[in-house]
């Protein structure tokens, strides 16, 4: 065999080992470059597939949105009172008991209109009726009495500088017992507008702060949700219980602290 042909054959494998190293190294800087831009794309919401070697773009999806809460909170003073009466009647006759309960709970609905309560803010309610029963030491046993017929009665004050008078009014009913008064924002008055915008307009600011940081801009609006919270403080009572004839309990009326907020989802740009 020629010497040329020897020295050919000898260096064919040299040539190919050297042929290697640079298509190996360049092999990982691709996949370092792909690591790199998937990585990239997942922090701003976007996909990546590397597909033969092309990189193929797999869409925005649902992580470009940013959803944020945002809050408005105030603190107002209460505008109505609430009371609750409870009436009841007990006899050993079932009928009796329940004709009794209509004839006092008809009479104490009217004493209640004459103070001024308007009859759309006076609720009837749990109206119950059950047979008592005893325990029988002598027989070891429980056994059936009278028949009890109870109902309760909500009112709602709109003129909340009467509350202790009516307090003392309803003191001297024939009633079970007397709950109240319970301070409250009047819920039949619009009042959320102002704080529904405020909490959106904090939800905007949050969402602009965040698209800014990651380089993008607000679009429109995905979805909003909104909630409510409430947290009535207790009255502050002062003096004691007051007859019949008497002035009545002084009392406040407090403030109710109100907070509205909304989450609201933006679409990033």
């Amino acid at each position: 065999m020629p010497n040329g042909a020897r020295n050919g054959a000898k260096s064919g494998p040299n040539n190919n080992n050297k042929s290697t190293k640079p298509a190996s190294s360049l092999i990982s800087k691709v996949l370092a470059a792909v690591l790199i831009i998937a990585v990239a794309g997942g922090l701003m919401g976007v996909g990546y597939l590397l597909s033969g070697n092309k990189l193929v773009g797999l869409g925005t999806g649902s992580k470009n949105t940013v959803t944020v809460t945002g809050t408005a909170k105030s603190e107002k003073s209460n505008e109505i009172a609430v009371f609750t009466i409870n009436i009841s009647e007990e006899n050993y006759d079932k009928n009796i008991a329940v004709e009794d309960l209509n004839k006092n709970s008809d009479e104490i609905v009217v004493k209640i209109k004459d103070f001024g309560i308007a009859a759309a803010d006076l609720k009837t309610e749990n109206f119950n009726i059950y047979q008592k029963s005893e325990w029988n030491p002598i027989y070891q046993r429980s056994d059936l009495t009278n028949w009890i017929a109870s109902v309760m009665i909500e009112i709602k004050l709109r003129d909340k500088d009467k509350a202790s008078e009516l307090t003392t009014m309803l003191a001297t009913l024939d009633v079970t017992n007397v709950n109240g008064p319970e301070f409250q924002l009047d819920d039949s008055q619009d009042q959320d507008s102002d704080l529904l915008s405020e909490a959106f307009t904090d939800a905007y600011e949050k969402a602009t702060i965040l698209a800014k940081s990651s380089g993008r801009g607000l679009g429109k609006v995905v979805k909003v949700i909104e909630g409510t919270k409430a947290d009535s403080k207790d009255p502050v009572l002062y003096g004691g219980m007051g007859g019949a004839g008497g002035a009545g309990v002084p009392m406040e009326s407090g403030t109710t602290k109100v907070e509205k907020s909304v989450n609201v989802t933006f679409e990033l740009k």
